[in-house]
């Protein structure tokens, strides 16, 4: 959670004042809860807030307008940008994640990029419905497996180093779409195209 005020000047200021892991469901009430946890912590007084910014979620929007008041809420404007290019490309399956549908998780939990709010057969429709669709869900199934296996993605690793010449501090992985991610389709079919492109005229079926 972070901070944004004026100092003398007018300048702005931005500070970054946690990042918590939440162990129990993201409902409005815990949230709630965590909000005002947090704001003690800090001395801050509740009623000097102006406005408290979020994305889409129910839970989160619910939470503050419930602790700040609903006139204090704004909806975030980058936030609303990304679920446009979401349509575009067809992703319009699941909603941003509430209390009533906690988030899925694929791949290992020390991998911050595993982390995936997918359901198969909620990209199979998507893909039905939309051609570009397809072809991103097909991707995503790429760099899953990537994901879920230790071997394929050493493998690759190691293909960078003998194939390319790079040290193993420059070796890339894949990056997985992550629907609540600004960017991340983007940087999903970049990454690939990238490391396909430097493959492709040196492998022959070694990946």
């Amino acid at each position: 959670m972070g901070v944004y005020f004026l100092c003398p000047g007018k300048r702005q200021i931005s500070i970054e004042l946690c990042a918590r892991p939440m162990e129990e469901r993201k409902t409005t009430e815990n949230l709630k809860r965590v909000l005002r946890e947090i704001f003690e912590e800090w001395g801050i007084d509740i009623s000097r807030i102006t406005a408290g910014v979020t994305d889409g979620g129910n839970n989160i929007k619910n939470a503050v307008k419930e602790l700040l008041g609903a006139e204090k809420h704004v909806s975030c404007f980058a936030h609303l940008l990304n679920n446009i290019g979401q349509r575009v490309i067809g992703n319009q399956g699941v909603p941003p994640p509430s209390e009533a549908e906690p988030v899925a998780v694929a791949g290992g939990e020390d991998d911050p990029e595993a982390g995936e709010d997918f359901d198969e057969d909620d990209e199979e429709r998507e893909g039905a419905r939309n051609p570009l669709r397809a072809l991103v869900v097909k991707l995503k199934k790429i760099v899953r497996f990537f994901k879920q296996s230790e071997v394929a993605t050493s493998r690759l690793l190691k293909l960078q180093e003998t194939e390319l010449g790079k040290s193993p501090h420059d070796c890339l992985k894949l990056v997985q779409e992550v629907r609540t991610r600004f960017n991340s389709c983007y940087d999903m079919i970049h990454r690939y195209v990238f490391l396909l492109s430097n493959f492709l005229p040196r492998c022959d079926n070694t990946i």
